[in-house]
């Protein structure tokens, strides 16, 4: 019986580390300031669009094509990233993007800018956006981890 106990006791403690690593992966934390001790806070999700900055250096690049008045660019998710990483675009036209299947942190994705929040788990789906103004417009998955952007120009 004592193992019994000891079995319970260990699983909910793996089932409570479980739950708050998932909440930690969900928002970064936010630094402390300088010379003073970290704040223990509850994290929440940051409401602002990701940074382009957070997107790997190196990322792969593609360039959408543009079609009927409509530019157009296919996203692999089978690498655990987004392929291409950043898109390129040109102002002015609507931007259609076929985003693969996803599944875990890559099963949706998140394009703040636009309200966009597209599940992905069953077969991929099209993001259309509309005719864009030049900048850049950052993109992750709904777990904030995996990050992608468009740069229209």
């Amino acid at each position: 019986m004592l193992v019994s106990m000891r079995l319970r006791v260990g699983a909910a403690a793996l089932l409570t580390v479980a739950a708050l690593a998932a909440v930690a992966c969900s928002a970064p934390a936010a630094p402390p300031a300088s010379g003073t001790a970290p704040a223990v806070t509850n994290p929440a999700p940051a409401p602002q669009a990701p940074s382009a900055s957070q997107v790997p250096a190196g990322a792969s690049e593609g360039t959408a094509k543009v079609e009927g008045g409509v530019q157009r660019i296919s996203v692999d998710l089978t690498k655990g990233y987004y392929d291409p990483s950043v898109i390129h675009a040109t102002a002015g036209v609507p931007l259609e993007i076929l985003f693969g299947q996803g599944s875990g942190c890559l099963g949706s994705v998140l394009v703040p800018d636009f309200s966009v929040n597209q599940d992905l788990t069953n077969g991929g789906a099209v993001v259309k956006l509309p005719a864009l103004k030049a900048g850049e417009y950052s993109f992750s998955c709904g777990m904030r981890m995996v990050y992608g952007k468009i740069v229209v120009q």
